[in-house]
């Protein structure tokens, strides 16, 4: 059986907001579950307590509602082949809007393509497209 790692975000309130962004930018389906539903006494009963998006590529990206003063993520690392190189910049362009771009995707020195971003809720993320694995 294969093993895969999944990113687990933090937020402090925004998860809802966050979680529904990505489905637009990813695509897939997301399941969301709050603090109340889940039969937990919270603070603020309607934050996420768990949302899992799936996404057609076949990657998951899960988070909750931590607590009011969690900081955000300091970053997240998506590679992509050759092959994906058009969905990498779709993706781009979707975590682009109202974010920080503190590296342009575009030409790499060492080859293939890089940028890093700083989404509107704070996590970093890094994305790249390999020449090739070969």
């Amino acid at each position: 059986m294969a093993t895969s790692l999944n990113p687990y975000l933090g937020f402090a309130g925004e998860a809802r907001s966050a979680f529904e962004f990505y489905q637009r930018v990813f695509g897939g389906d997301l399941e969301v579950s709050t603090y109340r539903e889940g039969g937990m006494e919270a603070t603020h009963p309607d934050y996420l307590m768990h949302a899992d998006l799936r996404t057609p590529d076949g990657f998951r990206i899960m988070g909750a509602d931590m607590h009011d003063e969690v900081t955000p993520g300091h970053g997240i690392t998506v590679n992509g082949d050759s092959a994906a190189a058009d969905r990498i910049r779709q993706i781009w362009a979707g975590l682009s809007e109202g974010a920080e771009i503190t590296f342009p995707l575009g030409t790499a020195p060492w080859g293939g393509e890089f940028g890093q971003l700083v989404d509107r809720f704070g996590i970093a993320w890094l994305l790249a497209i390999e020449d090739s694995f070969a």
